[in-house]
């Protein structure tokens, strides 16, 4: 064994999900570790009520000459903090261009909408630019307005793959806990194709 990491809080859920890749360019392969579970609390180290309860956390790692590193771990936070959303849940990481960096796709099973359709989950994708942290470039759900629902689970497993004769890639994502055609809970899946500039 090389090396530990862990946690930084009870029920975290550390390691609930893996996915490496070389996302700066370094020639070192880095790896994001989600923990859906972990509190996300404020600048001062406070978690007020239910507002940052298993809001969720990737922990970013860059790769390095050396390994990795836990001096070089950083904090990957969902936009909107709301508790429960299983930020991470999921991660799948590849490259969807020949050209260019790979993208890390995050799961958020539990997260919500705007109001109108409960927490249907939706799926952050987020790509570096050279020895920056993966910034967010897209964010998908479902194909069109309204399709969503309370439950769906969209980004509870992810996997990018070049699945047909296309110069990019296409990144799967599940929603196992969607209705399909009336049947409650038949699951989905979605495909989004990369056009060379998003999905």
């Amino acid at each position: 064994i090389l090396n530990t990491f862990g946690g930084p809080d009870t029920d975290a859920g550390f390691g609930s999900s893996l996915a490496a890749a070389d996302f700066d360019l370094d020639g070192c392969d880095d790896l994001a570790v989600g923990a859906p579970r972990q509190d996300l609390q404020d600048l001062f180290g406070n978690c007020v009520g239910d507002t940052c309860s298993d809001a969720g956390v990737v922990h970013y790692m860059r790769g390095s000459a050396q390994g990795l590193l836990d001096t070089l771990r950083v904090f990957l936070e969902p936009p909107d903090r709301t508790f429960n959303m299983h930020y991470g849940e999921a991660l799948a990481a590849g490259k969807v261009t020949n050209s260019g960096a790979p993208v890390l796709a995050i799961g958020i099973p539990n997260s919500p909408d705007d109001g109108l359709f409960g927490r249907p989950g939706r799926v952050e994708v987020r790509q570096a630019n050279g020895p920056s942290v993966p910034q967010v470039v897209a964010t998908l759900q479902v194909g069109y307005p309204g399709a969503e629902s309370d439950g769906d689970e969209q980004g509870a497993a992810l996997v990018v793959g070049r699945f047909a004769q296309l110069p990019d890639r296409q990144l799967v994502y599940a929603a196992p806990g969607s209705a399909v055609a009336g049947t409650n809970g038949a699951g989905r899946i979605e495909v989004a194709n990369y056009d060379g500039t998003s999905f």
